[in-house]
């Protein structure tokens, strides 16, 4: 069973948002993003909820 951390941020972090995933990726965790994880036209809040489920950690970066 992989680690999974789900990473959660506003359209304008997306850039940190890509680089913590990366670097939770670089020590071998599983990562979601909804920008790579959720196909257009998906059923978003589903997928979302399901996802946080499954998660083992939960990053939320907060935009001022």
């Amino acid at each position: 069973m992989s680690y999974l951390v789900f990473v959660s941020h506003s359209g304008e972090d997306t850039w940190i948002a890509r680089k913590i995933s990366a670097e939770c990726q670089a020590v071998g965790a599983e990562t979601f993003l909804d920008e790579t994880q959720i196909a257009v036209g998906a059923r978003f809040e589903q997928d979302i909820l399901e996802a946080l489920r499954r998660a083992n950690e939960f990053v939320v970066l907060v935009t001022p």
